[in-house]
Protein backbone atom coordinates (compact mmCIF):
# COMPACT_ATOMS: atom_id res chain seq x y z
CA UNK A 1 0.00 0.00 0.00
CA UNK A 2 1.08 3.59 -0.57
CA UNK A 3 -0.21 6.70 -0.93
CA UNK A 4 -1.25 8.14 -4.43
CA UNK A 5 -0.55 11.50 -3.29
CA UNK A 6 -1.06 14.43 -5.97
CA UNK A 7 -0.38 11.79 -9.03
CA UNK A 8 -1.95 9.04 -9.09
CA UNK A 9 -0.38 7.91 -12.56
CA UNK A 10 3.13 8.80 -11.13
CA UNK A 11 2.80 6.76 -8.39
CA UNK A 12 1.64 3.80 -10.72
CA UNK A 13 4.82 4.51 -13.32
CA UNK A 14 7.13 4.61 -10.20
CA UNK A 15 5.91 1.51 -8.73
CA UNK A 16 6.31 -0.62 -12.16
CA UNK A 17 9.70 1.00 -12.78
CA UNK A 18 10.99 -0.45 -9.35
CA UNK A 19 9.08 -3.70 -9.65
CA UNK A 20 10.30 -4.33 -13.36
CA UNK A 21 13.92 -4.65 -12.01
CA UNK A 22 12.53 -7.23 -9.94
CA UNK A 23 11.12 -9.02 -13.69
CA UNK A 24 7.53 -7.92 -12.01
CA UNK A 25 5.37 -7.38 -14.88
CA UNK A 26 2.13 -4.88 -14.07
CA UNK A 27 -0.31 -3.80 -16.04
CA UNK A 28 -0.63 0.12 -17.53
CA UNK A 29 -3.04 0.89 -15.28
CA UNK A 30 -3.89 0.18 -11.32
CA UNK A 31 -6.91 -2.15 -11.05
CA UNK A 32 -9.49 0.10 -9.51
CA UNK A 33 -10.43 -2.76 -6.98
CA UNK A 34 -6.75 -2.90 -5.80
CA UNK A 35 -3.87 -4.77 -8.28
CA UNK A 36 -2.49 -8.39 -7.93
CA UNK A 37 0.10 -9.98 -10.08
CA UNK A 38 -0.19 -13.81 -9.60
CA UNK A 39 2.81 -15.45 -8.39
CA UNK A 40 5.99 -15.91 -10.94
CA UNK A 41 8.06 -18.33 -9.59
CA UNK A 42 10.38 -17.77 -8.11
CA UNK A 43 8.63 -14.25 -7.39
CA UNK A 44 5.63 -14.31 -4.57
CA UNK A 45 2.45 -13.02 -5.87
CA UNK A 46 2.55 -8.94 -5.34
CA UNK A 47 -0.30 -6.99 -4.57
CA UNK A 48 -1.07 -2.93 -4.68
CA UNK A 49 -3.27 -0.81 -3.35
CA UNK A 50 -2.80 3.05 -3.82
CA UNK A 51 -4.72 4.98 -1.38
CA UNK A 52 -6.74 6.00 -1.43
CA UNK A 53 -8.96 3.86 -3.72
CA UNK A 54 -6.85 3.20 -6.47
CA UNK A 55 -8.07 6.15 -9.24
CA UNK A 56 -8.11 8.75 -6.97
CA UNK A 57 -5.11 11.26 -5.61
CA UNK A 58 -4.53 11.54 -2.01
CA UNK A 59 -3.43 9.17 0.88
CA UNK A 60 -4.50 7.23 3.83
CA UNK A 61 -6.09 9.35 5.76
CA UNK A 62 -8.26 10.24 2.66
CA UNK A 63 -9.04 7.09 2.81
CA UNK A 64 -10.23 7.52 6.54
CA UNK A 65 -11.55 10.04 5.87
CA UNK A 66 -14.34 8.89 4.23
CA UNK A 67 -15.00 6.28 7.42
CA UNK A 68 -15.81 9.21 9.09
CA UNK A 69 -19.66 8.65 10.42
CA UNK A 70 -21.64 11.12 8.53
CA UNK A 71 -23.53 12.42 11.52
CA UNK A 72 -20.64 12.92 14.28
CA UNK A 73 -21.75 15.55 16.02
CA UNK A 74 -17.83 16.46 16.86
CA UNK A 75 -16.63 16.36 12.85
CA UNK A 76 -18.19 19.71 12.10
CA UNK A 77 -16.10 20.93 15.31
CA UNK A 78 -13.46 19.94 14.00
CA UNK A 79 -13.49 21.97 10.93
CA UNK A 80 -14.45 25.25 13.20
CA UNK A 81 -11.47 24.81 14.82
CA UNK A 82 -9.16 24.67 12.08
CA UNK A 83 -10.89 27.83 10.94
CA UNK A 84 -10.83 29.30 13.66
CA UNK A 85 -6.95 29.45 13.57
CA UNK A 86 -5.23 32.82 11.84
CA UNK A 87 -4.18 31.87 8.42
CA UNK A 88 -0.54 32.63 9.60
CA UNK A 89 -0.46 30.68 12.06
CA UNK A 90 -1.71 27.37 10.34
CA UNK A 91 1.25 25.41 9.45
CA UNK A 92 0.32 23.24 7.26
CA UNK A 93 -0.72 23.43 3.47
CA UNK A 94 -4.14 24.66 2.02
CA UNK A 95 -4.41 21.12 0.54
CA UNK A 96 -3.69 19.39 3.85
CA UNK A 97 -6.74 20.83 5.52
CA UNK A 98 -9.17 17.93 4.94
CA UNK A 99 -5.85 15.95 6.96
CA UNK A 100 -5.85 18.57 9.68
CA UNK A 101 -9.28 18.36 9.79
CA UNK A 102 -9.46 14.51 10.52
CA UNK A 103 -6.32 14.42 12.92
CA UNK A 104 -8.38 17.26 14.77
CA UNK A 105 -11.09 15.25 15.07
CA UNK A 106 -9.03 11.83 16.09
CA UNK A 107 -7.67 14.07 19.08
CA UNK A 108 -11.28 13.87 20.30
CA UNK A 109 -10.83 10.15 20.46
CA UNK A 110 -10.88 7.70 23.39
CA UNK A 111 -6.89 7.00 22.30
CA UNK A 112 -6.41 10.83 20.73
CA UNK A 113 -4.56 10.51 17.13
CA UNK A 114 -4.93 7.08 16.16
CA UNK A 115 -6.84 5.87 13.16
CA UNK A 116 -6.77 1.97 13.83
CA UNK A 117 -8.00 2.36 17.44
CA UNK A 118 -10.89 4.27 15.82
CA UNK A 119 -11.58 1.65 13.75
CA UNK A 120 -11.42 -0.86 16.98
CA UNK A 121 -13.33 1.30 18.86
CA UNK A 122 -16.24 2.02 16.55
CA UNK A 123 -15.82 5.49 15.82
CA UNK A 124 -14.72 5.07 11.54
CA UNK A 125 -17.10 2.72 9.91
CA UNK A 126 -16.19 0.34 7.94
CA UNK A 127 -19.26 -0.99 6.54
CA UNK A 128 -18.97 1.47 3.51
CA UNK A 129 -18.07 0.57 -0.34
CA UNK A 130 -14.08 1.62 -0.28
CA UNK A 131 -13.62 -0.53 3.07
CA UNK A 132 -15.60 -3.33 1.47
CA UNK A 133 -13.56 -2.94 -1.03
CA UNK A 134 -10.37 -2.93 0.48
CA UNK A 135 -11.11 -6.00 2.44
CA UNK A 136 -12.53 -8.01 -0.91
CA UNK A 137 -8.76 -7.02 -1.77
CA UNK A 138 -6.78 -8.12 1.00
CA UNK A 139 -8.82 -11.57 0.78
CA UNK A 140 -8.18 -11.86 -2.71
CA UNK A 141 -4.47 -11.05 -2.16
CA UNK A 142 -3.98 -13.46 0.97
CA UNK A 143 -7.35 -15.67 1.25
Amino acid sequence: MLDADRDLQHGWRKIKQELSRAKVQLPAEPDPTGTIVPEQRPLPQVGIWLMPDNSSQGELEDFALRMVPSKDPVWPLSRCYLESIPEDKQKFAPEKTDKAQLYAWLATRKEPGRMGAAVGAGDLETCGTLCQDFLKWLDRLFG
